[in-house]
């Protein structure tokens, strides 16, 4: 008997060697992220399936600069249910983490403004929360919830108004019925 603890130890010792930290990388229903115009009104569900990036940013416990922060993982609006985000690979594995508590920060943005949050031109970010990932088979912390170091709300996006949408959309529709009626003229003249 003795000899089956020691092979089933021996052969989980390369399980527990390589453990990397893990955390549930998905907002709840009580932090539902929003999209809002730059004065913080008209604030809406964000929605579009793949029309946001959602950025894990990490450092070491009690940073406070988020310049010093470094993306690990990338995660997208992919659910069906508006203000929601989960990363497909749930929980989700920080590489070189082996336990130690980090403190994160959430960042999204528009994908269509940007391929990463810095060159995006419509993004928000989370306040700044603090972890310990669970290694060895653990439960898996969750980033979001009303935990100590949790976040406890989403995050507002910041885009454009639907204004200034349709303005851009009315500006290329004249654009074009001008070069078309510039065209007609044209050739009625030749």
């Amino acid at each position: 008997m003795k000899r089956i603890h020691l092979l089933l130890a021996v052969l989980a010792l390369p399980a527990t060697v390589v453990a990397q930290g893990q955390v549930i990388f998905a907002n709840t229903s009580t932090t539902l992220f929003m999209t809002a115009d730059r004065s913080g009104a008209n604030q809406q569900l964000m929605s579009g399936v793949n029309a946001f990036r959602i950025g894990l940013y990490i450092a070491p416990p009690g940073t406070s600069d988020p310049s010093l922060f470094t993306l690990t993982g990338v995660a997208t609006n992919s659910s069906v249910v508006p203000g929601r985000f989960s990363h497909p690979e749930s929980p989700y594995t920080i590489a070189g983490n082996n336990g130690t508590p980090i403190a994160f920060q959430i960042r999204a943005w528009v994908a269509a403004s940007g391929a990463t949050y810095e060159s995006a031109r419509y993004r928000g970010w989370s306040a700044i929360g603090s972890v310990t990932p669970a290694v060895g088979g653990a439960p898996a912390p969750n980033l979001f919830g009303s935990g100590p170091g949790q976040l406890a709300t989403g995050i507002v996006i910041f885009v454009p108004e639907p204004s200034t949408w349709a303005l851009v959309a009315l500006g290329i529709l004249i654009i074009f019925y001008c070069r078309k009626k510039a065209r007609g003229k044209s050739e009625v003249i030749s």
